[in-house]
């Protein structure tokens, strides 16, 4: 709950991780994340996201939900812990990168 009161209030600097059967929950509590945060500052992505050079899904984002992930190079993983840094540099195909 204090994670998610400040996910709400700040920027938070932890990843919550979900893990459980299937039928717990955890995308029930996305959906809830997603009406707290609104439409608008929530993004649901796959891994996918932190295996390629661009992340533009992020941009002005307060919540990133990743649905099932599997992260097997340190390039990778490297990318997730951006997500949770003061600054974030977004790249998108064909533009220059910028916080």
């Amino acid at each position: 709950m204090d994670w998610l009161a400040n996910s709400l209030q700040n920027r938070n600097l932890t990843i919550l991780t979900a893990i459980g059967e299937e039928g717990i929950g955890k995308g029930i509590l996305g959906e809830i994340m997603e009406d707290l945060h609104g439409k608008q500052n929530f993004i649901k992505v796959r891994d996918t996201v932190f295996k390629e050079k661009f992340n533009a899904p992020f941009e002005n984002k307060t919540l990133v939900y990743v649905d099932e992930i599997k992260i097997t190079t340190r390039e990778a993983l490297d990318r997730i812990k951006d997500v949770v840094n003061w600054q974030i540099e977004i790249e998108k195909r064909g533009r220059s990168s910028f916080s």
